[in-house]
């Protein structure tokens, strides 16, 4: 009888613990990064000016370069996707600024990082850009925007 109560208790225990986490993710409360992980595809392109959040038609960089390469990362979940706080690109995390410059270099591994601020089904698309520079370093990477936020599952 009493290995039945352990058990029990147990179960709900981990029922209820299932319950708070998925509660806290959703509105934001954990204070801990949640994770998405999703596909890379790396192109060829420009890179274009960004008004909040938006490419202005027909706008260039100062940087523009023929051959610089870009990520494209498409990944779903509840986000709000103006408070990205890190990502971690081919293994490597960084962390950008508000205009979208690297910041800081920490760890390799394939995922995004991202805290949830309010309840949101949101599609999260955005772009990395590397500028393929002599030493092909870390530090030029390039953050094209924050995100794309687009309604979807």
């Amino acid at each position: 009888m009493n290995k039945f109560k352990g058990t029990l208790v147990f179960i709900i225990s981990v029922i209820l613990l299932q319950t708070s986490c998925t509660k806290n993710a959703e509105v934001g409360i954990d204070s801990e990064f949640n994770e998405l992980v999703g596909t890379w595809k790396m192109v060829r392109g420009y890179e274009y000016l960004v008004e909040n959040g938006v490419k202005v038609p027909g706008s260039r960089s100062s940087y523009e370069r023929e051959d610089l390469y870009y990520f494209v990362f498409h990944a779903t979940g509840d986000v709000t996707t103006h408070d990205v706080r890190g990502i971690q690109l081919d293994k490597a995390t960084y962390t950008f600024d508000k205009v979208g410059r690297i910041i800081n270099f920490v760890e390799r591994s394939v995922k995004l990082q991202f805290r949830v601020v309010e309840l949101s089904s949101t599609t999260l698309n955005f772009t990395v850009f590397i500028k393929d520079g002599p030493d092909e370093s870390l530090h030029d990477l390039y953050f094209k925007r924050s995100a794309d936020l687009q309604r979807g599952r």
